[in-house]
């Protein structure tokens, strides 16, 4: 299925479809609480740039080595957990308190008008800068948007 958002994969150039990748850079935190015995953990993104948009996974993978080149990243992917190595420098980003996330999405679009709305189907973080690598955004006055993660972390 197609949909009209106008969107074309940074790639190959072809219009994405209702499910489409996502490269975002994201000012975010990391926040912990328990319930009912389980610690839970969120992560407020206080700022979200969109930076590329891929109609598939395939084309994601054909871009993330330039990706990586151009951050300076040496360890994509890095592991879950409150405190992360950095993907750049390698020293240990705290993620309870606001970082640099380059991470990628698929998402879907719900086709809700007149909003463009897409729902997550998977979120990895791509690299974690620390704030010598990458200063986060200035949050004062910022919206912050709560979203629970669903994978687990280490502490």
């Amino acid at each position: 299925m197609m949909n009209d958002s106008g969107f074309t994969c940074a790639i190959c150039g072809t219009p994405v479809s209702d499910r489409y990748h996502c490269l975002d850079r994201r000012t975010e935190s990391l926040v912990t609480t328990e319930h009912d015995g389980k610690v839970i953990t969120t992560e407020h993104i206080v700022n979200c740039q969109v930076m590329f948009i891929y109609c598939s996974a395939f084309c994601w993978d054909i871009h993330a080595p330039t990706v990586a080149a151009e951050l300076q990243v040496s360890k994509p992917y890095p592991p879950a957990g409150l405190i992360t190595p950095c993907s750049r420098c390698g020293n240990p980003v705290n993620r309870t308190a606001p970082y640099i996330s380059y991470a990628i999405s698929e998402l879907q679009d719900t086709q809700t008008e007149p909003y463009a709305v897409a729902r997550c189907l998977d979120d990895r973080d791509f690299a974690i800068l620390c704030k010598n690598c990458e200063a986060p955004d200035a949050t004062a006055g910022a919206e912050v948007v709560d979203a629970p993660i669903e994978r687990e972390t280490h502490q």
